[in-house]
């Protein structure tokens, strides 16, 4: 673990109200940025909270790039634009998150690279990328790919997913 992620795990872990942790982002530190942010959406404070995503996400913080991608996706806090979104989110994954991975192959699904990004995101663990990848085997008839649904759902169920653990409940069933 990096230094810059024993800085992020920290400033992550800490439970600070707002005025606190604006002191600490007054640093300008990405991490410290990225928590106020994350707070301010906490709080309803979406445009305040995407202006300081923005700066966090231009430091470079990989978590930041997708909130601001987000934010930009759906139009919270700021005009939406899928163009800048996808922007943030490669820049994301070119940092090796697949978190950013995930929504680029959800915004690009006939993309070439939208297999090999939901990929990486299941085996990452990305929940959201679990359920959706057993859904789609899910829906084929073939038995190597209902295995695989199932596989999936145990998966994201024993991590806590509740509609996993729902749908596996239900395949179980017949």
């Amino acid at each position: 673990v990096s230094h810059h992620e024993q800085a992020a795990l920290r400033i992550m872990n800490e439970n600070f109200d707002i005025t606190h942790l604006r002191k600490l982002a007054a640093t300008g530190h990405p991490d410290a940025l990225y928590r106020l942010a994350n707070q301010l959406v906490i709080a309803g404070m979406a445009e305040e909270a995407f202006s300081i995503h923005e700066r966090a996400a231009t430091a470079g913080h990989p978590h930041a790039q997708v909130e601001c991608a987000r934010m930009l996706m759906h139009g919270i806090g700021t005009d939406a634009s899928t163009d800048t979104a996808a922007r943030w989110l490669a820049s994301s994954e070119r940092q090796g998150n697949t978190v950013a991975s995930y929504h680029l192959a959800l915004m690009k699904p006939t993309d070439e690279h939208s297999s090999r990004r939901l990929l990486a995101a299941v085996n990452a663990g990305y929940l959201p990328a679990i359920l959706a990848t057993a859904i789609h085997f899910g829906r084929r008839q073939n038995q190597d790919d209902q295995a695989l649904c199932l596989q999936l759902l145990r998966l994201a169920a024993e991590s806590g997913h509740k509609i996993a653990a729902q749908l596996l409940a239900e395949r179980l069933k017949f």
